[in-house]
């Protein structure tokens, strides 16, 4: 909102006494209340205090697009005086983000995790999988599949060692124990090599996720 992408936000649009930046409006959304894959970009702030920070902006990805949602339609004050400077800074960042592909952990719908990266064999592995997308999470079974395959060994190159649930992982933070977008289970290589962890969830599959275990020591 500042002169320049370093400048950061304009210490007058948080000065009350000016009158012009005060918004009059925002819904007050409660953070509880919100998505488990949506991220708070901006949060409003009372005027005259007494009251806690609300989220303003969120954005969540959902399907093959991002939502973006704005609490308020009083942006069109910060015009006051200064044209469409401040509200080009305001949406035009915003419109960007909802139009872009590649956005959010490069575009993924899910992220697989093998960690650590590299172990020696019969040391546990924890494989994990995120869900980025809305739209898988509302459809999100208690568990998803994934598989495992270890390079060389076969014909094909690959050799498949194990198909490996995940079971779901619970938020602590407050949400009453509801099941959030990630899962978690241990696995443990008998042999060593490098693998590869895919979905094999039909949930998941489409998404196309994997991701490499640096390697297994013998």
């Amino acid at each position: 909102m500042g002169e320049g992408a370093a400048a950061g936000w304009l210490s007058s649009l948080s000065d009350a006494g000016l009158n012009w930046p005060v918004l009059r409006w925002s819904l007050a959304v409660e953070p509880s209340a919100l998505k488990a894959t949506a991220e708070v970009l901006a949060s409003a702030v009372p005027a005259e205090g007494g009251g806690e920070p609300s989220p303003g902006v969120m954005t969540m990805r959902y399907g093959a697009g991002r939502v973006v949602f704005v609490g308020t339609d009083e942006i069109w004050r910060w015009r006051y005086a200064r044209g469409e400077a401040l509200p080009e800074r305001f949406y035009l960042p915003l419109v960007r983000l909802a139009g872009r592909g590649s956005v959010a952990r490069s575009g993924r719908s899910v992220v697989l995790e093998a960690l650590p990266g590299v172990v020696a064999v019969g040391t546990p592995v924890r494989l994990g999988a995120v869900l980025l997308d809305q739209s898988l999470v509302d459809a999100a079974p208690p568990a998803v599949r994934v598989r495992v395959t270890r390079s060389g060994g076969g014909a094909d190159g690959s050799r498949e060692a194990a198909e490996i649930s995940l079971g779901a992982e619970t938020d602590g933070g407050g949400r009453g124990g509801a099941r959030t977008a990630s899962y978690a289970a241990s696995w443990v290589a008998g042999e060593p090599g490098e693998y590869l962890v895919e979905a094999a969830d039909p949930l998941l599959a489409a998404a196309g996720a994997r991701a490499v275990q640096g390697g297994v020591a013998g």
